[in-house]
């Protein structure tokens, strides 16, 4: 009940009506304090200041509201812990949501976005239909735009970074998930099939193309470059047989071990323009090729060198074939094979036909001179020169000392012919064939020619017979086909 004041004094700050009571006149309330500075002024040592339930739950435990810019805060409502509401624009946002910690929207653009929602840690969105979250129920983060139909993932449970465009093109950077646990980073092209990878069990990067089916990888696990395409021809960089190893594994014409092409006219090596460079300078090979059938190392050029090799203290070109030629070369307008230097065969030379081509003695500056090479069907041996004939007529020629064991000197002759004025001449062998006696005229002079075979045990190995049928034991010439169309 309302109590009057006592003291012979009145009080008229405080009116009853009803059940209600109310103050209508100007000055502050305080609870707890004896000087108030607001309206009503509440002053607590305990843990709660102001505690405020309504006796259902569409009730609002406090409700504050700005007159003039129609802003509005609630406190315990049914939706949320907090809201708060700007009246003029319409943003609005509310704390400790029925399915989240923090929710804020704009009224013009509609964006949105939500704290400790049930799926996410932090989710917005906005009035283009982007949106985005973090600490989702399936990844770490996810964003998506809504015009290009781009999004991309962070941490979810197939990939670390996982990213996809609007067309179709996707790539990932792939932890330890159960479908790509062997690949560190993916790439796939969608519409083509192609993809790479990083850090794959085979190689560093890999890539792969779905139509043709070619592949390769760099930092395999037997070599550092490895080249595979769908005809079956494969390549490596670097691996335990040789720094570059290549195979055509298809043998019809235009397959390859390596193809190497220069369309530039920059200059290299002296001004030539290479398609294969190959350099030794520790006494190895700069370019070798060997082959089971066909050629080792094939090189064209259209207007230079097919191919050179140059080596400090090596070979230069090391050709070797099981069955065709070590070395092939073929020109239509000039030489097959040109040497500037010694040339050495450590084998039989066969050739249609042979001279020495000099600068001509009395005219060096404008004319050549061409002499022939000698034929015979042996592998003769020459020895010439002039003797004296002493008072009794006779003369002793003393052939080279190995003259015996290089020749068949008991089948070789000697040619007498007197020099000056004929006379009669002849010769025999001392019983060594290591020389002869000639006899003529006293005090004239003869010259000489003694003609032998050769019976050393390298001719023996390699002599061809005279005549021989063509055929793949001649290694020349294939029967019904000739050697000079």
């Amino acid at each position: 009940t309302w109590q009057a004041p006592t003291g012979g004094s009145s009080d008229g700050d405080w009116t009853i009506s009803g059940d209600n009571q109310y103050s209508a006149v100007s000055g502050n309330v305080g609870i707890g304090t004896t000087t108030p500075g607001s309206k009503l002024t509440v002053f607590s040592g305990g843990t709660q200041t102001i505690y405020a339930r309504g006796t259902d739950a569409a009730t609002i435990g406090v409700v504050g509201y700005n007159q003039s810019s129609g802003n509005e805060g609630r406190l315990g409502t049914t939706e949320a812990g907090m809201y708060g509401r700007h009246g003029s624009t319409g943003n609005f946002g509310y704390v400790g949501g029925a399915s989240l910690g923090v929710f804020g929207r704009n009224g013009t653009s509609l964006n949105y976005g939500q704290l400790g929602a049930v799926m996410y840690g932090v989710y917005g969105r906005n009035g283009n239909g982007n949106e985005g979250y973090l600490g989702g129920a399936d990844m770490g983060a996810y964003g998506y735009h809504n015009a290009t139909a781009n999004s991309g993932t962070l941490g979810s449970d197939s990939a670390g970074v996982y990213g996809v465009t609007a067309q179709d093109s996707r790539g990932g950077v792939y932890g330890r998930g159960t479908a790509y646990q062997s690949v560190g980073v993916q790439g796939v092209h969608a519409g083509s099939g192609n993809y790479g990878q990083l850090g794959t069990h085979l190689g560093g990067v890999y890539g792969y193309n779905a139509v043709t089916q070619n592949y390769g990888q760099l930092g395999a696990d037997f070599c550092g470059v490895y080249g595979y395409n769908r005809n079956g021809c494969s390549g490596r960089l670097g691996d335990d047989i040789a720094g570059v190893y290549a195979d055509a594994s298809s043998i019809y014409d235009g397959k390859y071990g390596v193809v190497a092409f220069n369309r530039t006219t920059v200059s290299y090596l002296s001004g030539d323009n290479v398609g294969v460079h190959g350099a030794s300078v520790g006494g190895g090979k700069g370019v070798e090729g060997s082959s089971g059938e066909g050629f080792g190392v094939e090189g064209s050029s259209t207007n230079g060198i097919g191919v050179r090799g140059v080596s400090s203290y090596g070979n230069g070109v090391y050709g070797w074939s099981n069955t065709g030629y070590g070395i092939y070369g073929e020109s239509l307008s000039n030489y097959a094979g040109y040497f500037q230097g010694d040339v050495h065969v450590a084998g039989t030379l066969s050739k249609t036909a042979g001279s020495f081509v000099i600068d001509h003695p009395l005219d060096p500056e404008n004319r050549i001179l061409r002499h022939m090479f000698v034929e015979s069907p042996e592998n003769l041996c020459l020895y010439r020169g002039k003797v004296t004939l002493d008072a009794s007529g006779e003369a002793v020629v003393a052939l080279p000392s190995y003259f015996a064991a290089l020749t068949k000197e008991e089948e070789a002759t000697v040619s007498l012919t007197p020099v000056g004025r004929p006379f009669l001449a002849g010769y025999e062998w001392l019983s060594d064939y290591m020389a002869f006696k000639v006899y003529g005229e006293p005090g004239r002079e003869v010259s000489w020619l003694a003609c032998a075979d050769r019976d050393d045990p390298a001719i023996r190995t390699l002599a061809r017979p005279v005549e021989e049928d063509k055929g793949p034991d001649s290694g020349l010439c294939e029967r019904g086909r000739l050697l000079n169309p």
